[in-house]
This record gives structure tokens, sequence and C-alpha cells, in this order.
């Protein structure tokens, strides 16, 4: 085949690379601290000079101590647009750090600061060469990229070596070799504010982890904007957190962790599945192998109260600073800071969903349900590119591609979120032991008693005390009277909110059900349309295909029969008889159960199977019902989580427990499990955990559910 046409490059698409793909003023900054990470600087000073009210004298310089660049390199690499060594050299030649470049495009992003380019660069033991790009030359021009000019500098210095202001400023004077790259832009094309300046220092703060000590690189800003900005970036965590977690994931199937709570000692390392950890997250991912490699990550918890300033060695509003500043789960790659993830201020940036996680419920510590704050939380997960593949940049070199991996690795965060929330929940009990408060009938009735008894106290007295003092007795005999009186109406009131939540919680039990099997009554109604519709288009077709649609018929009568039966089961689940208490089969209530939903169990493929034993008792058939309907919903759903056989198991018989005797209900699944870290949280609503022995209990003597955990 003859070759004879070629692509050329307009000179506009520089532009496109660089001004015009870059998000903003800080993120071009941020670009270029990383090319200079990648040379094996060990230190970089960002300058911005924005206040002269001279505009051409305003710049951004940044200045870093790496390898630098020979005239053959600039010509055969810095002014190669889309050349990157770092495609084949992963690691730089010096230091050994993972590069976090690729593309060969980052470097025009000095388009995005200013007009004009000044570049200053030398190898070690090599003369410093220079560069002048006018930006404006790409733009007004439609020649081909390959013909722009750029001109060189003669005689070049590095300015900043010699700069007064690293004096003033208390910043160590430049005492490296001459080697290194210096950038300068000038004609900035934004207009620098005290708040630029804040918002770049605090993202330089964040660029490398703050979690481990990074000896071989510093970061200094210089700038004119503020009299408290300028000096060496450093990013401290305070001492302690309520909670501090760190957990490794091993890429295959195990999380290991430790948790520190306070002042107090590091937890042994304990491990937890990754099908345990993800449960609550969609079912693509629970059902799906990790695709997510190794990683590692680190979460600390910080309440905003006095106790947690004290034990972290900052006063309460310096706590509330670093919160405002540091908040945020952040994605760190071989080192280096992933925007936004972590970022409040930015769209993107609660990529965990931990602000609407916690308003859908705000409970407090006290409760199992606990959830963080996200300004209370600060982390980061750390994943490197060699062993995680699957977790690819964007197009626009910020933030990474939603995909599976990257929704494991999120899933993953969110589980170990989880971790931290139980652990706290649970030294908040520890710490703060509330007293159990006991059976409401019982104190009740206690109450009672006990002013019956003062009341008679009273009337004894009176007969033996003078007239003056009688009366006062007679007086106070007569508002314990009332008392009593309204005890006994509050009484009255509890029996009758009782039979209430008794009808409440089959109507709830019957909405959960409908919520999970949902899917399959729409599914079998979808059927029943189709049948129908295809049975009508059969009947009148020449000729009619009367024994097709017989058949299309009967299979609409078949689904219509099992939606049918899911509206008689919500219907017969608060019957007036199951709301009485009274002698039950409980074999006979689980019997018509299980042939109910058998039908919508095995449309997922579960094996339902029945040990049923001859038991009766004295209660309410709905309690019973609500009790087996949760469960089995719940080992439904549990079953979808793993791949494999799946089974669930439901028994019923008699148990005898300190002399008392009553029933035991058991409901037991195949799915992935509940994790010892999760157990409190089975009393979420809508939680579906499964895998291991759950048994409800029925205490007679006190008409009350309680469930046992089994190993």
């Amino acid at each position: 085949m003859k070759v004879d046409k070629n692509f050329t490059v307009d000179a506009r698409a520089i532009l496109h690379l660089g001004r015009e793909s870059i998000r903003d003023h800080t993120t071009a900054v941020i670009e270029l601290v990383k090319n200079s990470y990648d040379a094996d600087a060990t230190r970089v000073d960002i300058e911005i000079c924005a206040t002269s009210p001279d505009p051409t004298q305003h710049f951004i310089r940044v200045r870093d101590n790496g390898s630098g660049m020979t005239d053959s390199d600039l010509d055969t690499k810095w002014l190669r647009i889309g050349y990157s060594a770092k495609r084949t050299k992963k690691v730089s030649p010096i230091l050994g750090r993972r590069t976090t470049g690729e593309k060969g495009i980052g470097r025009i992003s000095a388009d995005r600061l200013g007009a004009t380019l000044e570049l200053v660069t030398a190898a070690p033991r090599n003369a410093a060469t220079g560069l002048l790009v006018d930006w404006a030359e790409f733009e007004s021009s439609r020649k081909p990229l390959n013909e722009i000019p750029i001109k060189t500098m003669k005689s070049p210095v590095f300015a900043h070596d010699t700069n007064p202001k690293l004096k003033e400023l208390g910043i160590p004077q430049w005492t490296y070799p001459a080697q290194g790259t210096e950038l300068t832009a000038r004609g900035l094309r934004h207009v620098w504010t005290t708040a630029d300046a804040e918002r770049l220092r605090r993202e330089l703060t964040a660029f490398l982890s703050p979690y481990a000590e990074v000896e071989d690189f510093e970061l200094f800003l210089l700038t004119d904007l503020g009299p408290d900005l300028s000096g060496k970036i450093v990013g401290d965590i305070p001492d302690n957190a309520a909670v501090d977690l760190a957990a490794t994931f091993d890429g295959v199937s195990t999380v290991s962790y430790t948790i520190k709570s306070g002042a107090g000692p590091k937890s042994p390392k304990k491990s937890i599945s990754w099908d345990q950890l993800v449960q609550k997250a969609t079912s693509d991912l629970r059902t799906s192998q990790p695709i997510v490699g190794p990683l590692t990550l680190r979460l600390l918890f910080f309440p905003r109260k006095p106790e947690t300033s004290a034990l972290s060695n900052l006063s309460l509003a310096g706590l509330r600073e670093f919160l405002d500043d540091n908040s945020g789960v952040r994605i760190y790659r071989d080192s280096i800071r992933v925007k936004p993830y972590g970022d409040h201020t930015e769209h993107g940036g609660d990529w965990l969903l931990l602000g609407d996680r916690k308003a859908r419920d705000p409970a407090g510590a006290a409760r199992p349900t606990f959830r963080v704050s996200p300004n209370q939380l600060v982390g980061a997960v750390f994943v490197s590119r060699d062993r995680n593949e699957n977790i690819v940049d964007s197009a626009a070199r910020e933030g990474l591609i939603s995909n599976l991996a990257f929704s494991q690795l999120r899933a993953i965060a969110l589980g170990c979120v989880s971790l931290l929330e139980a652990a706290y929940h649970e030294a908040y009990e520890e710490r703060d032991a509330r007293e159990s408060q006991g059976d409401v009938r019982a104190k009740v009735g206690d109450l009672n008693s006990r002013l019956s008894k003062l009341a008679e106290d009273l009337n004894a007295a009176q007969k033996v005390l003078p007239p003056k003092a009688s009366g006062v007795v007679k007086a106070s005999a007569e508002k314990i009277g009332a008392t009593l009186k309204a005890i006994e109406a509050t009484s009255r009131s509890i029996e009758l909110l009782a039979s209430q939540a008794t009808i409440y919680r089959g109507l709830a039990t019957t909405g959960i059900a409908a919520t999970v099997f949902g899917h399959e009554t729409q599914s079998s109604i979808a059927q029943v349309e189709g049948s129908v519709s295809t049975a009508l288009l059969l009947v009148q077709s020449q000729p009619p295909k009367v024994a097709l649609a017989v058949e299309e018929l009967e299979k609409a009568q078949a689904f219509a029969a099992r939606v049918g039966s899911w509206g008689t089961f919500a219907l017969t689940r608060i019957q007036r008889d199951k709301r009485r208490r009274k002698v039950t089969d409980i074999r006979a209530v689980a019997e018509r159960l299980a042939k109910e939903i058998t039908p919508v169990l095995g449309s997922v493929d579960i094996d339902l199977r029945l040990k049923l034993s001859d038991v009766t008792g004295k209660t309410f058939a709905m309690d019973i019902e609500s009790v087996l309907v949760n469960l089995l919903t719940n080992a439904y759903a549990a079953c979808q989580q793993k791949q494999g056989e799946r089974i669930v198991r439901l028994e019923v018989g008699p148990k005898t427990r300190d002399a008392q005797h009553g029933v035991v209900l058991v409901v037991a699944d195949s799915g992935p499990g509940v994790a010892d870290e999760f157990k409190d949280r089975v009393w979420e609503p809508l939680l579906n955990q499964g895998g291991r022995r759950w048994t409800a209990d029925r205490d007679w003597s006190r008409t009350r559910h309680r469930v046992v955990h089994r190993r």
C-alpha cells in the first residue's frame, strides 16, 4: 500500500493540551511540582509575587534541585510534546521514586499560569541552558506546531538562588549546586488573592502523605499575599485521635487491621474477609472477585469536643482549624495525592458520600448505627500504579476513572469506616455505660407497689399524729392516690401501645418483604403482561393460533397466581386472630410461611430446607411470623452475596431455659456471614447480613423476643 498522507498538528493543539485541559491555576502549580518530584528533587520552592502595583512585575516561579536537563534533553524530551521517559523508566534514577506522570504533557501546564514562560535548567556537571516561550504565538498562528520557533536564553541563570526574600522570610538559603530546573511564568492569567495562596498552601500540605514521614522532599512557599503564608510546608497530624485505624488489603481476599482508641495501646492485628467487609455494597461488588490490588488505609476520627482537643494536645479552636483544613479521606498513589478526593470544598471530594450517609442516619455514638461526620474524619488510602493497574487516571489528569476496581476500592474504604464506627461505639459504651432500662411494665408495676405501700404507711401514721400534722399527711396520701390512678391509666395506655406495636411490627415486616421481593413481583407482573399480549396477538392472527394462545394464558395464570400469593401473604400478616395472644401451633405457622415464601426463594436458586418439630405456646402468631419473615429476608439477601450453592435452613423446635418452656426459631444461610466487628449492627433497619446462625428465642413470661448469636 502506498503511503502518501500523514497527520499534521496545528500549533493551537498545545493550548488544548495545556491551558484548556488544566482545571485551574492551583492545579497547574501542582503539576509542575509533580515534575520536580519525578526529577529526584529534594527541595522545591514556589514563589508567588502578585501584589506589586505594576502587573508586569507579577510572576510565579517554581525552582527545584532535581536532575535538570542538558541542551540535548531540551530538544529530545522537553520540547517533544507527548514524550515521557517515565513510560519505560518507571522509577527515578537517583532516589528510586515511582514516577507520577506518563503522558508527557504536564510541563505545558505552565501555559495555564501565564502568557510567557522562562525555563532555566542544568543537569549535574553541565552548564545551564534556557528557553523563552511565548504562548500567544501558538494562539494566533495557524502554522503547524513544528514551525513555531522557541527562543533560547543567552547566559541563563537561576534567579531564585540569590533571592534576598529567602533570608527575609527565614527560609534556608538555596545552597544546593547549580543544578535542577526553574520555571517562571509571567503575564499571569489569574489575579491571585490571599485566598488563592491559602488554598495552594493547603494543597501543597496534602501533596505528600502526612501519615508517613518523607525525609527526602521539602516544599517551601514564598509569597507577598499574606505574612503567615510563607515558609516550609509541613503536614502535621495530632498525636492521638479518638480512634486510629490502620488497615491493609492483600489484593486477594483479606483485610488486616489494627485499632487504637485514644491514648490507649494499639489492638492486636485482626482480619476480616473481603466479602464480609463489603456486604453493604451493591450486588455487583458483593458477587465480584476483587480486581483492585493491594492497598493500605489509615483513618483518624476526631470528635469536635474539648476532650478530643486535650487528647490531641490542641486547643479546641486548633482542633477545629485542623479538621477544617484536613478532614476527608484522600487517595495517594505512589505517595502523591490524587485530587479531588478528600477535599470537601471540591466537587467529588466527599467520594465516600459520608455527608449523605450521616444525614440519612444521624444517630449518636450511643447507638450501634452511629455514623461519623465527614468533618470529623481524617484519612487516606494508599495505592500504587504497579500493583493496581486497574486504577486508571481520568483523561483530565485529575481524578480516577470510575470503573469496577475504583468501586471496589471505595467499598473497602467504606467497610473500614464501618469498622472505625463500631470501635468508637464500643469504646463509648464502655466509657459511658448506661444502666439497663429494664422492662417498662415491670418498672411501672414496681412503682405502683411502692406508692401503694407509701399510701398505706401515711394512712396509718395519720391516726397517731396530732390534728395539724394529720392534715398534711392526709393531703399527701390523697396526692399519692391520684398518682396511683394516673399510673393505672398509663398502664392501660402501655398495653394499648403494645398491641398497636404488634400491628406495626407486622406491617413493617410486610413492607420489608415487599421491598426485598419487589423485583420478583415486578418481574411476575411483566410476565403476565407479556403473555397476555402474546396470547391476544395469537388469537387475532389468521388463522387464530388457539393452542399457542392457551399456552401463553396458562403462563400468565401461573405468574398472576404468584403475584396474588404475595397479596394474600401481605393481608394474612395482620389478620385479627394473629393479633390475639393465644395458644398457637408454632410449627403450623412456620410451615405455612415456608410454603408461601418457597417460590420466591426458588426464583433465585435458593434451596429452603426445613427441620420442624411439634411445638405450641401462648403467643401472638404475628410476632412469630415477624421474626421469621425478617430473618428469612435477611437470609435471602445474604445468599445472593456469595457465589456457589445457595441454602437457607429453617428450624423450629421446643426449648427449655431456666426451667421455662419455649420455642427456638433458627434461620441459617450460606451467605458470607456477619463479622464479629459488625455483630452489634444486625439491629440496623434493612441491613442485609447473613451466613451465621441466628436464633430468635421466645420468652413466654415476658412476651418479648431475644436474639441469641450462636457460633
